[in-house]
């Protein structure tokens, strides 16, 4: 149990009982998790997971209106609590006026919390959260957008939400000043959700190494029990998410499942270039109502992929053994076929002379890479630097606008000039003397 108290500091209380049958005791000093946390004046605590990291963050109202943020930087049962302030405080620009009073929970439905705050006035404000479970935004609703609207129990309004009548929806209790509690129930009619999440991509989708595996679904969703597993096209198992312990290696936010590829543990933190597909039991991710979704195999519910490497090959086309001649010289090419995924672009072409680390670079007219990842430089639109005699590497940068790598061709040595015949002594028969043989 956390208490708020007038002089805005906080006070924790550990159960040292059970869940049946609790029994508090007092916590001070270094055995306060919130020792150090002073929110001004008459703080007001709620905890909560505000990043969708698992573990309980700390929102605390109070006197002046606003909301302080301490995020939770250690784990669930061993708890350190970091001030943020500022844009890394989502409640930044929240004020209610006076003796901010907050809750959060569901409000909409969406699988994300919504923020309900009293106030002095008795009365409730209603900010949605326009963002992600991960990642809030919140917005306030005023007027009919805001379901708390006309609700005033007259001074210092403090609420809490709770299906108090065990009907499936959320209802609100209302403290106010003189100590008494309001109750409201939920009008709105319950509606039971049976509705399984399915994928809605299941195609088979080319990857690069290194890319994070994104899995949609049909609705919010959240982590179940069960395992993920990726396994390559032999049917081999390469990596295995737990979901209940490996939380380092996914996550999810609103209906999105990520596997971050680079925790998995996997050589060189990468996929390497093959065919995969993955397994996932049914109940390792569930909707908000707790429906499992279905299992993930190779062969039903399949989400498949390959993965590619970021690269072109290099060739000097019409050049013979290595050398290029003056007939072959306007005829050669420099061209390959790329490989990656996105939109591949060559961001520039250096040509090295010999063993030299300083290069003749060309970064415009650069040749385009066609839809089936060909491209071909022409000779003309080489550096006219190229001489005769000279051996040259060319070295290919290529993009698919967030990563880049480097390419380097074989060798070539340009050899454009003709030989021309060599003449030594020359004579004619005038220049044997009469009477005398040429030949002997």
């Amino acid at each position: 149990m956390v208490v708020g108290e007038n002089d805005g500091t906080l006070k924790y209380y550990q159960n040292t009982g059970t869940t049946s049958n609790p029994a508090y005791e007092a916590k001070t000093g270094d055995d306060n998790p919130f020792n150090g946390i002073d929110a001004g004046y008459s703080s007001s605590p709620i905890l909560v997971d505000i990043d969708g990291d698992g573990d309980l963050d700390l929102v605390v109202g109070e006197n002046d209106g606003t909301l302080k943020y301490y995020q939770n930087t250690g784990t669930t049962s061993n708890p350190a609590y970091e001030a943020k302030t500022g844009g890394s405080n989502p409640f930044n620009s929240i004020d209610v006026g006076d003796s901010s009073k907050p809750t959060l929970a569901d409000i909409d439905g969406d699988g994300d919390l919504d923020l309900v705050v009293g106030e002095s006035d008795g009365t409730l404000k209603y900010y949605q959260n326009t963002g992600t479970t991960s990642n809030p935004a919140y917005e306030a609703k005023i007027g009919d957008d805001n379901p708390f609207n006309g609700i005033d129990v007259g001074r210092y309004s403090a609420p809490v939400l709770a299906d108090i009548d065990g009907d499936g929806d959320l209802d609100l209790v209302v403290g106010e000043q003189n100590g008494t509690l309001k109750y409201y129930y939920n009008q709105q009619p319950s509606s039971v959700d049976g509705q399984a999440p399915t994928l809605t991509t299941q195609a088979s989708v080319i990857l690069e190494e290194t890319s994070d595996l994104v899995l949609d679904f049909s609705e919010n969703i959240k982590a179940g029990t069960g395992s993920i597993l990726i396994k390559n096209n032999s049917d081999v198992t390469v990596a295995t998410i737990n979901i209940a312990s490996d939380t380092n290696k996914f996550s999810i936010a609103n209906d999105k499942l990520t596997i971050d590829v680079s925790a998995l543990g996997l050589t060189n933190n990468k996929l390497t270039v093959g065919s995969y597909y993955l397994e996932m039991n049914s109940g390792a991710i569930t909707d908000m109502s707790g429906n499992d979704a279905l299992g993930i195999a190779k062969n039903s519910n399949q989400w498949a992929f390959k993965t590619t490497v970021l690269t072109t090959d290099i060739v000097w086309a019409g050049a013979d053994d290595n050398y290029i001649n003056n007939n072959e010289k306007d005829a050669t090419t420099l061209s390959g076929k790329a490989t990656g995924i996105g939109t591949l672009t060559i961001t520039k072409i250096e040509f090295f002379e010999g063993s030299n680390t300083v290069g003749t670079a060309i970064t415009s007219g650069l040749p385009a890479v066609a839809a089936d990842g060909t491209w071909a430089l022409a000779h003309s639109a080489m550096p006219s630097e190229l001489a005769d005699g000279k051996t040259y590497t060319a070295v290919v940068t290529l993009s698919d606008g967030t990563n880049s790598a480097i390419s380097t061709s074989t060798a070539v040595t340009y050899d454009t000039i003709n030989p021309t015949p060599i003449t030594t002594n020359p004579w004619t028969l005038s220049d044997i003397p009469a009477g005398q043989s040429a030949f002997k």
